[in-house]
């Protein structure tokens, strides 16, 4: 399940057996009785991992296509690429596949055209 705002965090801080009631029980209502209990549950606690505090790709009111096309732009030769990256699968691993396809393809490009790796163009013209 993806959870986020407070939800998230209430997911996180409460007893994992509580959680595995709570997804049964939507379970039941969406498909009825015959959903049985799980034999275990794994919840990864994003919230208190020092290495994420909670910190997932997340699209604010306002951002625009050219928003994800800019933060996906080359830097010289340094290319990026990433969920963050994908305005069509922002935050999930199918925008990290596309964005790294569409990355390696871009390199590929300036390859291919003999161009130094992250040209940019303007009015046709390659500017490094």
């Amino acid at each position: 399940a993806y959870l986020s705002g407070e939800t998230s965090l209430r997911v996180a801080l409460q007893d994992p057996e509580i959680t595995k009631q709570q997804i049964v029980d939507i379970l039941r209502r969406i498909y009825g009785d015959q959903v049985t209990e799980p034999v275990d549950i794994f919840l990864h606690d994003y919230a208190t991992n020092p290495y994420f505090y909670g910190n997932l790709d997340i699209a604010l009111v306002g951002v625009t296509r050219q928003t994800f096309v800019n933060y996906a732009a080359p830097v010289g030769r340094l290319y990026f690429s990433g969920s963050g990256a994908s305005a069509e699968f922002l935050s999930i691993l199918q925008g990290a596949y596309y964005s790294g396809l569409d990355t390696a393809n871009a390199i590929l490009e300036d390859i291919r055209e003999g161009l130094p790796l992250g040209a940019e163009f303007i009015n046709d013209t390659p500017r490094v």
